[in-house]
């Protein structure tokens, strides 16, 4: 999924996630991919609450539309349980 999320949408989206969500998302990239966007993070700067939710959806719209290519899987399609 990560290769195909903008770095920048990705990078507002984890700006108001937790450490925890952020180290796995680092987890899953290269090295020199995860240290930019840590980058990108650091020098970002305050981003308002409503732009870190819109990257948010643009993401979950990613991933169904990645689902609906059948590119990816996902186990649950409720986007209930898909936004948190």
């Amino acid at each position: 999924m990560l290769k195909y999320s903008d770095q920048q949408i990705l990078a507002k989206a984890l700006k108001g996630a937790s450490t925890e969500v952020q180290d796995k998302i680092f987890r899953n990239m290269s090295k020199r991919t995860s240290s930019m966007l840590k980058e990108d993070l650091e020098y970002m700067g305050p981003i308002t609450f409503a732009e870190t939710e819109e990257a948010k959806l643009q993401i979950l719209q990613t991933l169904l539309k990645l689902e609906k290519e059948r590119k990816l899987k996902i186990n649950s399609l409720n986007p209930s349980d898909l936004i948190k």
